[in-house]
């Protein structure tokens, strides 16, 4: 380990003693022990540890559920006046001592024995949470590298009482960027940051990183900041690379189809007078020709003065995300005049082995102080800026297209479906991860009981129907070997059931209902003698994955009886684990056929874009 940072030493020790494999958890971890660490240095003789009321959590990941509940439900104001605050935040993370008694963690922690030997944890706290966002995608969506947050930061211009706010903040590095970025200009300034996020785990993070990098003055809050337009609060400068994607739960009340266009709306009326704005956004906004896009964009021209928008190489967030972004820059201090434009997006080839990194955001900022137009660099004048409002358009291309007849409905409706396409795979990446997630914690944790089927369920045959009973219409379903085969006016079973096929080339298939059906005699019926322990849709899955036709016995017709299946044994996690273990794989596949229908338009309107190509050659003469 000699060669290992502390916080690598911990990750380390984490994982191997407490048992936990995912980054994203071991980091939320060392986060709490580091949060723990400052509180006690710096309020040493403060605390009353006997006045704490222990809580009984079973292991070290309960305990931080119950540190991040007490994030959902208030502000972490760090100042001279809130006290309070942090010492209640440390009681409740004195639990944490009974989870790292082991000699290894213990050692390591107690020799961080001083607050300027845990400051200069700062850097390293920074690498771990790179780490975590390679080694977990979905833990992208609250980190931004280094060498994005100086490519935002680099040209800010604050006043030393600036008042820095983040909407979607993360792990809070661009406000740090931000922060430091003016504190070089104004050595005795008197900065406020502001930080807020949906997300408690966020939250936690932020919380360590502004620890850890002493800031004086800050406010990091859990909660949504769409939904939050205080026209009260104004701040001097926004820097954020919110979440986005389209309208889902996040805000259901929004007038925008795009999460991003909520947050861009909400910077906008966030911003002081004579306040800068940074933020990152997809490409599909600039491109955008719908009204809801076309009216934001007009509002940025005439409020505020767009200054510089930066098209950032595709891949830069892997593997996060694959969508294309840009940088907008802006102010609140008159129209916009001009707009210098760099586009990055084919300057640079970004993979897994050749990462954005601080040289690209040099040679991006050398090209940009020459304010000239350049292979990757243009100036969008007014004019131009009336006349077409997709800002990442040189204007010479622009006006070459005018003459070029190609359907927009097509091109936006296909660039509209790239994107979604793009997003739900985001989506089924992340769900299928914490699928591997929770099934990797339910092997692991010993938590799982043995059973033996006929000890948790009714099974029985269906029951005959004659023919004449059965019609195309009706309105109980009549379940066969196979699935439905008809309709009939009487149920015999009711609410939650398991059919399981009996005989034939599909015997051993399994199907899930819920509510009046008719089971014939090709098939069992299976009912819960056990709410408590076995969740029915989640059993049907894990039938369904046993492969029950194996079982099967017979030579010209294959069959199973109903001893057959009472004779599995099965292990079962938790009802809850089972409950979210199904949920997960309902998403999967919802998205999964969601993805198959975007296909099919993806490629319904390649082939209308193509055939309006084909018909734009009848221009040569």
């Amino acid at each position: 380990m000699k060669n290992k940072n502390t916080l690598e030493i911990m990750l380390s020790i984490i994982k191997n003693e407490q048992k936990i494999i995912n980054t994203e958890q071991a980091v939320k971890v060392i986060s709490c022990l580091l949060i723990k660490k400052y509180l006690s240095l710096s309020l040493e003789g403060e605390v009353n540890i006997k006045h704490y009321n222990n809580a009984h959590n079973n292991d070290i990941i309960d305990c931080i559920e119950q540190i991040e509940n007490i994030l959902r439900r208030s502000d972490i104001i760090h100042g001279d006046n809130n006290r309070p605050v942090l010492k209640d935040l440390y009681y409740n993370l004195d639990e944490l001592d009974k989870f790292i008694s082991t000699t290894n963690l213990k050692n390591t922690l107690d020799d961080i024995n001083s607050l300027s030997h845990l400051y200069n944890l700062r850097d390293d706290y920074a690498k771990l949470l790179s780490r975590m966002s390679d080694e977990s995608g979905s833990s992208g969506a609250y980190y931004t590298p280094t060498a994005i947050c100086e490519l935002l930061t680099h040209d800010i211009t604050g006043s030393p009482n600036d008042y820095i706010y983040d909407p979607a903040c993360g792990t809070s590095g661009l406000l740090l960027s931000a922060f430091y970025n003016i504190k070089n200009t104004y050595k005795n300034g008197h900065l406020k940051i502001f930080g807020k996020d949906l997300s408690s785990f966020s939250c936690l993070l932020s919380l360590c990183n502004m620890l850890l990098n002493n800031i004086d003055n800050f406010s990091i809050e859990c909660g949504n900041s769409i939904q939050c337009n205080n026209l009260d609060y104004k701040y001097n400068l926004i820097i954020s690379n919110p979440p986005f994607g389209k309208i889902d739960t996040y805000n259901n009340d929004s007038m925008h189809k795009y999460l991003e266009y909520d947050f861009l709306e909400h910077i906008m009326l966030s911003l002081e007078n004579n306040g800068n704005a940074v933020v990152i956004l997809p490409n599909r906004f600039f491109s955008d020709e719908h009204h809801e896009a076309i009216t934001l964009k007009k509002r940025l021209l005439s409020d505020f003065n767009v200054t510089k928008i930066i098209s950032l190489p595709a891949g830069v967030f892997l593997p996060y995300t694959a969508v294309k972004t840009s940088i907008l820059f802006f102010s609140k201090n008159g129209h916009t005049k001009q707009i210098l434009v760099h586009d990055a997006s084919t300057q640079y080839k970004i993979t897994k082995s050749n990462p954005f990194n601080i040289t690209h955001t040099q040679e991006i900022i050398s090209s940009l102080s020459q304010n000239k137009n350049s292979p990757w660099t243009w100036v969008l004048n007014h004019e131009d800026l009336q006349s077409n409002y997709n800002f990442l358009v040189r204007p010479e291309l622009h006006r070459e297209r005018l003459s070029f007849n190609i359907s927009l409905e097509n091109i936006n409706s296909l660039d509209e479906n790239l994107n979604n396409f793009d997003e739900m795979l985001f989506s089924l990446k992340n769900d299928i991860k914490q699928l591997k997630d929770d099934l990797d914690h339910a092997r692991t944790s010993n938590t799982s009981i043995k059973y033996n089927l006929e000890d948790l369920l009714i099974i029985k045959a269906g029951l005959l129907l004659q023919k004449n009973n059965l019609s195309e219409k009706g309105g109980v379903p009549v379940f066969g070997g196979n699935g439905i085969i008809g309709y009939t006016n009487e149920a015999k079973e009711f609410g939650e059931t398991i059919v399981i096929g009996k005989v034939g080339a599909l015997c051993g298939n399994v199907r899930y209902c819920n509510g009046d059906i008719w089971v014939t005699n090709n098939s069992m019926v299976v009912k819960s003698r056990k709410d408590d322990v076995v969740y029915m849709p989640y059993l049907a899955k894990l039938l369904n994955a046993m492969e029950l036709r194996k079982l099967s016995s017979g030579t010209a017709q294959q069959y199973i009886t109903v001893r057959h299946i009472k004779s599995i044994d099965i292990n079962l996690p938790s009802i809850e684990i089972q409950k979210k273990i199904d949920y997960l794989l309902y998403q999967i596949e919802h998205k999964i056929n969601l993805m198959i229908n975007l296909r099919d338009k993806i490629n319904s309107c390649s082939i209308h874009i193509m055939n309006d190509i084909t018909c734009n050659l009848q221009i040569i003469k």
